[in-house]
């Protein structure tokens, strides 16, 4: 995410009134990080409202280690800083390419190391996208056989389709024989 985006994605959702109008949002320049950052802290329902996640995905988020440890208030409510919306939209945006969580940890991990995951996130790509041939190959066999089958149950009802029984039209079926029981 480039350094203006948190600033953009903050400001549309102001605008859409998705922040209580008793949130004050200050945004501030970290000069560590060079990056823009939100410089309050949200209870975990504002940030679960804000990212549209349950606080109990927040929560476990934290738990498997995708987000670090918020501050703890004396009564042990979690006070999130507002990054934590730029690494959740990045959580999402992972998931929705084909990521799993666990990956999704190690390019963080790798990032929060200070090093760049890209070469990583590149070769987990391209072996999601073997993965997801295979699956297509699998699912087009399948889409066949189904599709053969019902061509042949429709030439051939069973004059025995009674209510009682197991269904003929399944029992008639030919399997490969690796799919075989």
């Amino acid at each position: 995410m480039q350094a203006g985006d948190s600033t953009k994605w903050v400001k549309s959702l102001l605008n859409q009134r998705k922040v209580s109008s008793n949130l004050r949002v200050n945004l501030g320049l970290d000069p560590q990080a060079n990056l823009r950052v939100l410089n309050h802290t949200m209870l975990i329902g504002e940030i679960a409202r804000l990212s549209d996640l349950t606080p109990a995905t927040i929560r476990y988020y934290e738990e498997i280690g995708l987000l670090t440890a918020p501050r703890r208030s004396d009564s042990g409510y979690r006070h999130y800083c507002g990054t934590v919306l730029e690494e959740l939209k990045f959580i999402k945006k992972g998931q929705g390419l084909g990521f799993s969580l666990d990956e999704i940890r190690e390019i963080l991990s790798i990032s929060r190391a200070g090093e760049a995951p890209c070469a990583q996130v590149l070769e987990m790509a391209q072996r999601n996208l073997a993965a997801a041939d295979e699956r297509i190959r699998h699912l087009q066999d399948f889409r066949n056989r189904l599709a053969s089958q019902i061509a042949r149950w429709k030439d051939n009802t069973p004059d025995d389709c009674s209510r009682n029984g197991l269904c003929p039209i399944i029992n008639s079926a030919e399997l490969p024989a690796k799919l075989a029981p």
